[in-house]
């Protein structure tokens, strides 16, 4: 069984979400800390995004290939990021349009990406070593070399102190990064 599961009693019981979505491989979920009931599901067969708390989804019209990645700016919830392994892709309007901002990931798999919740245009990108933006994903470089080797399998930036990352690896454990 898979898909989008919603629990609204702290985790006591779980309801299956999944009307609308045509793949139930859901690869990853990012909710809109503005508007809490708008949602994106990253699948096997592309995104697909709710603005009714998960009860209904519609597809985007990125459905060409398993989307990895799915990060949304916290002081402009319009703005929102995603990814395949390869390509990272910008919308400025929720969604509705999407352009390619980079290609930069074609040997590094994109696996996960986090935005800097005081500094939005700051975005980090993990996968076969971890990257950094300081222009919205435009740009991106080697963030940190002893990470270079290693692939990010998560990542969490301290909402507090973003200048300290928490880098989960696939070997390795935890890698804390001030």
């Amino acid at each position: 069984m898979g898909g989008v599961f919603k629990s609204t009693d702290s985790g006591s019981k779980w309801t299956a979400c999944n009307d609308g979505l045509t793949d139930l491989s859901v690869l990853v979920l990012a909710i809109d800390h503005q508007t809490p009931s708008t949602l994106y599901a990253g699948t096997g067969a592309g995104l697909f995004k709710s603005i009714d708390g998960g009860e209904s989804w519609n597809v985007s019209n990125l459905t060409f290939s398993p989307i990895r990645v799915v990060a949304i700016d916290p002081q402009v919830s319009e703005t929102v990021y995603t990814g395949t392994f390869f390509e990272l892709f910008k919308s400025m309007d929720g969604g509705a349009n999407w352009v390619v901002i980079s290609t930069d990931f074609t040997d590094a798999r994109l696996q996960t990406l986090a935005i800097d919740p005081q500094t939005p245009s700051t975005l980090y990108a993990g996968g076969n070593g971890l990257f950094k933006s300081t222009d919205g994903g435009e740009t991106w470089e080697p963030s940190n070399e002893s990470l270079a080797d290693s692939f990010v399998l998560t990542l969490a930036i301290d909402p507090r102190t973003p200048s300290t990352l928490y880098v989960g690896l696939l070997e390795g454990g935890v890698a804390v990064i001030r």
